[in-house]
């Protein structure tokens, strides 16, 4: 998959996970609302990590 694409789509991921977040911490699931916290967070991650190996790319 082109790196662009995979961007995109962790950061799309990464954004819904939050809102889902938001849901399930509102409705009181903390333990859920602990897993999605882990996932978006491994999804803001994994996008930290490829922008920085396309900027080495271009170096």
């Amino acid at each position: 998959m082109h790196p662009d694409v995979k961007l995109e789509n962790l950061r799309f991921a990464s954004a819904m996970l939050k809102e889902i977040r938001k849901r399930t911490s509102a409705a009181g699931e903390n333990l859920l609302s602990y897993l999605i916290d882990a996932a978006s967070t491994e999804a803001d991650e994994r996008v930290r990590a490829i922008q920085s190996e396309i900027k080495g790319r271009l170096s």
